[in-house]
């Protein structure tokens, strides 16, 4: 029992500092309009907002409301992927250099 509560809690740790990317808030604050925002796994940590609304150009171009609230939010979700990527990264990195100190 005691290791599954160390466990949970090491995983815990690992785990921040992070963005939440499987708890993405969606608010739609007018039909031509939508916010997804993210938060970092940290005390305190940001909060990541992306703004959405439906341009002149857009229409013009032809493209639908719908469709450009998809695409963005496939390439917010991509850019903190590739943040939590490099994240993970880093810390490897880390790691190994402790490596080196205790050895």
């Amino acid at each position: 029992m005691l290791k599954e509560q160390e466990e949970k809690i090491r995983n815990l740790f690992e785990r921040q500092g992070f963005w939440e990317v499987d708890k993405i808030r969606i608010r739609y604050i007018t039909d031509t309009w939508v916010q997804f925002s993210c938060e970092k796994k940290v005390v305190n940590g940001p909060t990541e907002y992306l703004n959405v609304q439906y341009t002149l150009i857009d229409r013009i171009k032809g493209r639908s409301f719908d469709v450009k609230v998809e695409s963005e939010l496939q390439q917010f979700v991509s850019m903190l992927k590739q943040r939590n990527e490099e994240i993970i990264r880093l810390r490897k990195k880390e790691e190994r250099l402790r490596s080196l100190l205790q050895s």
